[in-house]
């Protein structure tokens, strides 16, 4: 069976745009890949675990057509070939450093174990393993762009697996984008995962009681609501825990 997604058919217009436009179609674009790529890791990871090959083609479809911050291009489904910096000067501490660049494939192997190991496993507190899992993608960032979107599609697919039809959100305004950069900045400063791992609860119980809102709101789909109850009740054991 063919598990390759389908190219998007993304019509450009052919007009000069206004910046403000072109950003919200470019948001647009990367809102659809995102969910392409989702659907794609979700599809092909149900019946396999985590390979090279599927995460560079994962990429490949989050990042189809989108330029690099720089502008570059060509850089989509394959490991970055140039050190890099990340991270904004704004945060305090100033800018992240990743691995150097010969040490991206290795450390990438080992990663892609890990995950695929947690794959076929169980675990006591499968967002902490996530989170680990998602900060070490980001600190290794191993593409030229799209590691953060990456890192984050990856750790709601692990954590569908345990908690199924829950989304864990992320920045979805400024306060909370910066709120998550903060807790990237300092689990790395300060060699403390245990930040993250407690951030990532946090949000992944917002998300769940946001969904479960939305459902009753929406639906009244009491059989859903449920099982959105139930999932936060999971939860309750650890998010005691820092």
């Amino acid at each position: 069976m063919n598990t390759q997604p389908k190219a998007l058919k993304t019509t450009w217009p052919n007009i000069p745009l206004q910046p403000s436009r072109f950003s919200k179609i470019l948001h647009r674009k990367e809102v659809i890949q995102h969910v392409h790529a989702y659907l794609y890791l979700q599809k092909t990871l149900s019946k396999n675990v985590l390979t090279e090959a599927i995460l560079l083609e994962a990429h490949k479809v989050l990042l189809r057509g989108t330029p690099a911050a720089r502008g570059e291009q060509g850089y989509q489904g394959k490991y970055r070939e140039v050190a890099v910096q990340v991270g904004r000067p704004t945060i305090e501490g100033g800018v992240e450093s990743p691995v150097p660049l010969e040490k991206v494939e290795p450390l990438m192997a080992r990663w892609i174990e890990d995950f695929s190991n947690f794959q076929q496993s169980s675990v006591k507190d499968p967002i902490a393993a996530a989170a680990n899992l998602k900060l070490r993608f980001v600190y290794i960032h191993p593409f030229l762009d799209g590691n953060g979107r990456m890192s984050r599609l990856l750790f709601n697919i692990l954590l569908g697996q345990h908690y199924p039809h829950i989304l864990c959100i992320f920045g979805e305004n400024a306060r909370e984008r910066t709120r998550y950069q903060h807790a990237i900045h300092q689990t790395i400063h300060t060699d403390n995962a245990r930040i993250f791992s407690f951030y990532a609860l946090r949000r992944t119980v917002k998300s769940v009681i946001w969904q479960l809102d939305n459902i009753q709101q929406s639906h009244g789909d009491t059989s859903a609501s449920t099982q959105a109850s139930v999932i936060v009740v999971k939860l309750e054991p650890i998010m005691g825990k820092k």
